[in-house]
């Protein structure tokens, strides 16, 4: 994981900002957001505490307050969705492809149509290409003709190829398992300039203008305390050097895993065109809690936690099937200490082997996303 130790561009970058006695809204923080808009190809970036908060600002900046409908996939990271309710919103779950546990356009149009049905205004998008794919652009294409704003939520896509510029705002988390890991923090990337300056005012207590040495403490909006930490945004700048290679790494890990595992589970389906940057490596196969699974599940298995409270809660009746398929029958091979964009091939190895001794522990049973057992 990052930031990793005994590495000497690192520790000069932390060193830097010890001796620099500004660990808040300095030199790494305005650096960082100038590399990264350079980066995304886009006109303005705003750095904050962390991913969720990005999500929360952008959302902030949309205008997004109690009782705006905001559309989110039913299935992904509580990080997504948690912002929306932060906000006194009503998320409005969009359910997914469970061949690639993303939104498409015709679960985004179903999603828009129970809305009208039941009375609800849609007034913002958050839409996640999660576990690192990119989500189609045609579904980006179908909201473009709606009076709605629409986010990008690419925590788990940093770097991959069409993030970045087409959505009204793009969100990155600095985390550190994600692909841009830096320890903890998060950005707001956009070529709106109103959207820019609410995150910049929201991080910041709702406060304007900005300037720390003639504060004038006057609040002019809701807002909270989320600024990123100079140590952060200096271990990020040294992260987003490595970023390319470390996504590179990553694809390489995914194409081997697909390659060897291909009969022992179901592996990861990526649309023609697409790009997937192997956050994590998810798989449909027996049952997560079948005693089969417990040495590797002690190790290196995981499933991410997706099905929440908050998911009961709005919901309305809703099934959702494509999320509870993907909920109820996958798991990811790989966990927080073993983001795959870290992992050596022995590790690889390891895994695939693991999972090869537990498809001949007996009678195995694989899991086909149109629901569908299949006796493999």
């Amino acid at each position: 994981m990052w930031p990793p130790s005994n590495d000497a561009e690192v520790e000069a970058a932390l060193l830097r900002v010890a001796n620099s006695n500004q660990w808040v809204e300095g030199p790494e923080t305005e650096a960082l957001e100038a590399e990264l808009a350079d980066y995304s190809g886009a006109k303005h970036t705003a750095a904050v505490a962390n991913g969720t908060m990005a999500i929360q600002a952008a959302l902030a900046g949309f205008g997004i307050g109690r009782n705006s409908g905001v559309l989110v996939p039913a299935y992904t990271f509580t990080g997504s969705v948690l912002p929306i309710v932060n906000l006194g919103a009503n998320p409005i779950f969009v359910d997914v492809d469970p061949d690639t546990f993303n939104v498409t356009r015709t679960s985004v149009a179903q999603a828009l149509r129970f809305a009208e049905q039941f009375g609800f205004e849609v007034s913002a998008a958050v839409i996640v290409d999660l576990f690192g794919l990119v989500v189609d652009d045609d579904v980006f294409e179908l909201l473009a003709d709606e009076p709605i704003a629409v986010l990008e939520d690419a925590c788990q896509a940093v770097g991959a190829a069409k993030v970045g510029n087409r959505a009204d705002a793009t969100v990155y988390s600095f985390n550190h398992t994600k692909p841009l890991a830096g320890g903890e923090g998060g950005a707001v990337v956009t070529d709106n300039p109103d959207i820019d300056l609410a995150v910049r005012r929201w991080r910041r207590f709702g406060e304007y203008p900005f300037d720390t040495a003639g504060r004038t403490y006057e609040t002019v909006g809701t807002g909270t305390n989320a600024k990123i930490s100079e140590f952060a945004a200096a271990a990020t700048r040294v992260a987003l050097t490595r970023l390319d290679d470390h996504n590179a790494h990553a694809r390489r890990a995914g194409a081997y895993l697909s390659e060897r595992l291909d009969g022992l589970v179901s592996t990861p389906k990526i649309p023609e065109g697409a790009d997937h940057v192997f956050h994590k490596y998810r798989v449909y196969g027996k049952g997560f809690d079948d005693p089969a699974l417990a040495a590797p599940r002690t190790r290196w298995v995981e499933r991410p936690v997706a099905y929440h409270s908050m998911f009961d809660a709005y919901r309305y009746g809703n099934e959702y099937i494509g999320a509870l398929a993907v909920a109820n029958h996958s798991w990811c091979l790989g966990s927080e200490p073993y983001p795959l964009w870290t992992v050596t091939d022995e590790v690889l190895d390891l895994w695939i082997s693991d999972v090869a001794a537990y498809h001949n522990t007996g009678p195995w049973y694989g899991f086909a996303p149109n629901g569908m057992e299949t006796n493999r």
